[in-house]
């Protein structure tokens, strides 16, 4: 069995004295790869190495950063090994002030998306409360490389409308939670094909000790997807990692 974090920020400053640990402790786990999506163009000096693991980076800049003086151009994107634009999006919460204006990360993402199109590379994709327009957007580009929408959490209704657009679902902590009977009879609903996992980590419904938890994590999430789907564990993580694989074409 082979596992793939399909997002983790494995070059937060949180993981600086503990990041050889924790990869050790995931190969423990059969968690061998990582996609490592970026948030404010970071990702272009990471080089991560390892005997057993494999590392993937997307390159783009997050709805909270968008203020910042970091762009995604097409020379940035042309000069790495990407195998993705994200993490972008549109964040509308109203608990979060500090987010940028509406109109400021409709324009960014609209801006990164374009360059991914440009390039046939997928999204990976941050969106609260903010899904019908952000496949609204995507459908007037006529956007046709998929991606992952991370954290879903979203109805069924949203979900096919993402699957349409050629996404599949990021799964992630959400899934595993005493409230999480309603994301789950979603993810029972939509089928295997669409949907990968990811821990988002580091995050705050993660334990401190990271080293740990992050292993224990893919785990108990894989599990809760193989009960949904009434399948073995080892096949469910073979579907689930040809999911990534087709997306990502790695």
């Amino acid at each position: 069995m082979q596992l793939t974090d399909t997002h983790i920020h494995l070059n937060s400053a949180e993981f600086d004295s503990i990041r050889q640990d924790l990869i050790d402790s995931c190969e423990k786990r059969n968690i061998f790869r990582f996609i490592i999506p970026d948030v404010n163009l970071s990702t272009h000096n990471l080089n991560y190495t390892s005997a057993f693991s494999k590392f993937y980076y997307a390159i783009g800049v997050h709805p909270f950063f968008i203020c910042s003086s970091d762009r995604l151009t097409e020379q940035l994107v042309d000069a790495g090994r990407y195998i993705a634009v994200g993490e972008i999006g549109i964040d509308l919460r109203k608990k979060l002030p500090e987010l940028p204006d509406v109109e400021l990360q409709i324009n960014a993402f609209k801006e990164q998306a374009d360059i991914a199109k440009n390039f046939n590379l997928p999204l990976i994709v941050h969106c609260v409360h903010a899904h019908d327009l952000t496949t609204g957007i995507l459908k007037k580009m006529n956007f046709r490389s998929g991606g992952i929408v991370h954290g879903f959490t979203g109805s069924c209704e949203t979900a096919r409308e993402w699957i349409k657009l050629g996404f599949k679902l990021g799964i992630g902590t959400a899934a595993a939670a005493a409230r999480g009977d309603r994301l789950r009879r979603v993810i029972g609903s939509i089928g295997i094909e669409n949907i990968v996992l990811e821990t988002d980590a580091p995050n705050p419904r993660l334990s401190p000790e990271f080293k740990d938890s992050i292993p224990e994590c893919m785990m108990k999430i894989l599990s809760v997807v193989s009960g949904l789907y009434h399948c073995d564990i080892n096949e469910t993580a073979y579907l689930i990692e040809e999911n990534i694989n087709r997306t990502f074409l790695i």
